[in-house]
């Protein structure tokens, strides 16, 4: 399976949207809406567009690190960081993805429900890289 994890920095020189229409028309899985800087009101209307451009191509809509907004537009699934996974309890009844740094927290995050897990790592050096 082949998630495509928004970052809108880094399309600078292309249409945020037609990114992700080209990575569905190409056959991801999921679309994982990760702007942790967007605040609930501008993460919205962004979230509905994407939900829109998805349609029912069958592609998945997670949402990164923000419940109100997964709940508010029914996504597919949510995706938070190992601590919040574990630490709050969070009521969302579709896919739950969580970000983990060791096999140790894969482990225990599979033990609570996790369906599925990214590695943070190696994600958050190339993305360094290539804003860089």
């Amino acid at each position: 399976m082949i998630f495509l994890i928004t970052n809108r920095k880094l399309v600078e020189d292309r249409d945020f949207y037609d990114v992700i229409q080209e990575a569905i028309k190409a056959g991801i899985y999921a679309v994982i809406l990760r702007e942790k800087d967007l605040p609930y009101e501008l993460l919205l209307p962004i979230a509905a567009r994407i939900k829109k451009i998805i349609g029912n191509s069958g592609v998945k809509l997670i949402i990164n690190n923000n419940i109100e907004v997964a709940k508010a537009i029914e996504a597919d699934g949510y995706h938070t960081s190992y601590t919040s996974f574990i630490n709050e309890y969070l009521s969302f009844n579709r896919v739950r993805g969580v970000s983990v740094h060791s096999l140790e927290e894969a482990i225990e995050v599979e033990k609570h429900g996790a369906n599925y897990i990214e590695y943070d790592q190696l994600q958050r050096k190339n993305t360094a890289k290539l804003k860089n």
